[in-house]
């Protein structure tokens, strides 16, 4: 079996040259993108956690309204690893802008801060009102008996006084 052997050179020196601006071009759009992406992901999850930490702040004292608070507080709960995986996401594109020596912006800079502060104070006050929760779900449980009993016993009273009276 025989091959055939060449030598091939080809003059590649032009078309380097040649893209090499649209490389440039193209890195500069896509860390720029990258810029974007990170504030509009830092503000959009920002938002998020805020309202997360507030409705997770309530502390209902009766019990409609705290069997809504126990509800939310645990889709909250249920929801929590991913909006931990959100905020690695900001974390990792944090990285990788300053992988790629990218100035970011002193209002992104401390948007990104209240991000980390906001993250670290979820976390507390998941534990935290799931503790709460926990305890005051004992005091809500003796009200709610207390109350039958108080039902209970109002009733027998109203029953005891139909039959003595002239009805």
């Amino acid at each position: 079996q025989a091959y055939d052997a060449g030598i091939f050179q080809a003059e590649t020196k032009g078309l380097k040259n040649g893209l090499i601006p649209d490389l440039k071009k193209t890195l500069k759009d896509m860390k720029a993108l990258l810029l974007k992406m990170f504030q509009d992901k830092v503000t959009g999850l920002q938002k998020e956690y805020t309202t997360k930490i507030e409705l997770l702040d309530d502390d209902p004292q009766n019990l409609p309204v705290f069997a809504k608070h126990v509800e939310t507080s645990r889709e909250i709960e249920s929801e929590r690893t991913v909006l931990l995986e959100k905020a690695d996401e900001v974390i990792i594109m944090h990285g990788l802008l300053e992988e790629y020596g990218m100035k970011i912006p002193s209002q992104d800079a401390v948007a990104f801060d209240d991000l980390q502060n906001s993250v670290d104070k979820f976390k507390a006050q998941v534990v935290s009102t799931m503790d709460g929760i926990e305890g005051k779900m004992a005091d809500m449980r003796t009200n709610v008996y207390k109350n039958i009993n108080r039902i209970n016993n109002d009733l027998t009273a109203q029953a005891d006084a139909l039959k003595e009276g002239i009805f």
